[in-house]
């Protein structure tokens, strides 16, 4: 993607798969809100083939294996579900990324793969649900940068997938990660109010706004990105499942026909826990 235009001549497929190991160090045993060091190693394969556009003139990256370190130190933590009532996290990390067989890929070779990459960030957020009135505050920031990004590893923006990542970086409206980041600094916001007396029809109110600097090659004329939309939710009384009916509209997306890009989304959540004896 650039300057909103899907260029498909340099567009191409990826496979791949990894693994990894995750080590918590709690470091308050005694306190009632954890705070954990964590260590996290893996690694994951890449291998690329062509589309049905792509151009033949276009040269696919190498297959290569990246192992990775992610170090981190989260205070308080937040469950990895749609949307939870009561979370609250602040968390501190850095990554380094290897690649074991780096090359040069694209129109004669004019995009190179970084033998080494370094990615950090924070992220504070907050999940508030008032159990008396059905209403639920979220709030997230989160802020991060890189040294030796490339087009293959850099941050991603854009598109409304909360589970598609660990630290998700949405963006309603736009496509998924649309945006390219060496930098960024990023807002989401979600304001939830019941339709039902149960609670469990609600109308989500969700709003996002990112400031980037783009990856090289990447640039784009705006450095702000923004986008709002509404969602209708239902869970069912057993709260086993839950599907979320989306629209987003972005507010600064570039488009052939100037500013401003729609989305419809369909989230669903199935909760295996719920099915386990008390």
């Amino acid at each position: 993607m650039r300057e909103g235009h899907y260029l498909r001549g340099e567009s191409f497929e990826g496979h791949g798969g990894g693994g990894s190991l995750k080590l918590y160090h709690r470091i308050n045993p005694n306190q009632r809100i954890p705070l954990s060091a964590v260590l996290q190693g893996g690694a994951h394969y890449s291998t690329y083939s062509r589309a049905d556009d792509t151009d033949d003139a276009f040269q696919l990256p190498d297959s290569h294996t990246t192992p990775f370190t992610r170090i981190g130190l989260r205070y308080a933590g937040k469950e990895p579900m749609l949307y939870p009532d009561l979370a609250m996290e602040v968390s501190i990390w850095a990554e380094r990324q290897w690649r074991l067989d780096k090359s040069s890929y694209g129109y004669q070779e004019d995009r190179r793969v970084q033998s080494t990459t370094d990615l950090y960030w924070l992220y504070a957020g907050l999940n508030y649900a008032w159990t008396n009135t059905g209403h639920q505050l979220a709030v997230g920031v989160t802020a991060g940068g890189s040294q030796s990004a490339d087009r293959l590893n850099a941050w991603r923006l854009g598109g409304v997938l909360p589970l598609a990542s660990e630290f998700p970086l949405t963006l309603p409206g736009y496509y998924y990660q649309e945006i390219s980041a060496r930098r960024f600094a990023h807002l989401s916001t979600t304001y939830v109010l019941p339709l039902s007396h149960d609670h469990r029809w609600q109308l989500r109110l969700n709003a996002a706004a990112a400031h980037v600097d783009p990856i090289s090659g990447l640039q784009q004329r705006l450095h702000w990105h923004s986008g709002v939309g509404p969602g209708l939710s239902y869970t069912s009384r057993s709260k086993v499942w839950r599907v979320i009916l989306r629209y987003g509209y972005a507010f600064t997306a570039v488009r052939d026909n100037g500013k401003g890009a729609q989305s419809v989304g369909l989230l669903m959540q199935h909760d295996f826990e719920r099915h386990k004896p008390q």
